[in-house]
């Protein structure tokens, strides 16, 4: 088979607070008036208390992001959006609990680096994409207040590895 799929990174910006917290209710389809609702299977993360509610979630990443703020504001970026897509043969092999326990287990990659992640897996929308797992990570690490930091080389390394981890997992569940 072919790679399970790839990563991309929308040509967006998160440069407040605002955009942060509006990334995070899109991923998670927590929008007041949420239209999309039906397309989320699930959503988890790392570094913060999904368990307590939305709400403390963004606390949690803007807690993060106010330790730091001095040295933060330099830069301006408070949050990194990815999405990883999966093809249709993959698509097919995965049911939604496997989905979300996929979602988890690629979230590590940004969890070993320090730097909170929400993830969210979406179901196929309508214009046929597959399977696709949204990851909204704080741009400041948790541990020493560094800026998350990534290029093109560091896309692709996060696409193979993402690839990697989804063979294993696939081939776990055959």
């Amino acid at each position: 088979m072919n790679n399970p799929g790839g990563l991309f990174i929308p040509r967006q910006e998160f440069n407040s607070y605002g955009e942060s917290e509006k990334l995070i209710r899109y991923i998670t389809r927590t929008r007041k008036q949420e239209r999309q609702e039906k397309d989320l299977i699930s959503f988890g993360g790392r570094g913060v208390q999904v368990s307590s509610g939305i709400e403390t979630v963004i606390k949690q990443f803007k807690q993060v992001q106010g330790l730091y703020e001095i040295r933060f504001r330099e830069y301006g970026r408070h949050c990194y959006h990815e999405y990883y897509c999966l093809n249709d043969q993959y698509s097919k092999l995965l049911d939604e609990e496997s989905m979300d326990e996929l979602a988890y287990q690629l979230s590590q990659i940004y969890w070993e680096k320090g730097h909170q992640v929400i993830y969210a897996v979406h179901c196929p929308d309508k214009s046929g994409n597959s399977y696709h797992i949204h990851f909204a990570v704080n741009a400041i690490c948790l541990r020493n207040g560094h800026k998350w930091n990534t290029r093109n080389r560091d896309r692709k390394r996060r696409e193979d590895r993402f690839n990697g981890i989804t063979k294993k997992f696939v081939d776990g569940q055959c």
